[in-house]
This record gives structure tokens, C-alpha cells and sequence, in this order.
């Protein structure tokens, strides 16, 4: 339902904008509303999965200093070689 073409052009393409309203463009349906079911049989786990997806992110960002590394003065950009799949 998610990779449906007439609801999501370009449905394996990475772009945000396409959930903000902009002027004369209508944004595309929330996919939440269909990747955790909906009416009767709406996943009962999503309240805790969305709290704690979000504090563990704010963990994180609050605990940690995420900038690229540097040695001898020089800052150090690592190589992404990502593969795909669902978890990255």
C-alpha cells in the first residue's frame, strides 16, 4: 500500500517535501496512517514506539557531540558504504 504510484510518485525516493503543503500543491497522505493499520486494527503498540523512538533520539542528541572527527587540525570525512535493506 505503501509503493502505491498513484499515492506516492516516486515511492523508493527519499524526499520529505513531498508531507509539506507548499501553494497550489496538496501534500501526500501521512504513511503512518497506513503502516500501523488503521480502525479496529491499528497497532496497539504505536503510542510506545513513537515516544520511544523519540527519546532515544533525544538521548542521544543530548548525551553525544556528533561532528566529523579530526586529527593533526584537519577534519576527517568518513566513506559511507551503505548496503541496502531496512536497518542501515
Amino acid at each position: 500500500m505503501l509503493r502505491d504510484e498513484r499515492l506516492y510518485p516516486n515511492p523508493s525516493e527519499f524526499n520529505p517535501d513531498r508531507y509539506i503543503p507548499t501553494e497550489g500543491k496538496e501534500p501526500q497522505q501521512d504513511p503512518r496512517m497506513m503502516c500501523f493499520g488503521f480502525g479496529r486494527r491499528i497497532c496497539p503498540g504505536l503510542n510506545l514506539a513513537d515516544a520511544s523512538l523519540w527519546i532515544s533520539c533525544a538521548m542521544s542528541l543530548a548525551v553525544f557531540d556528533i561532528k566529523k572527527a579530526v586529527e593533526n587540525g584537519v577534519e576527517i570525512t568518513p566513506v559511507v558504504d551503505s548496503t541496502p535493506g531496512t536497518i542501515r
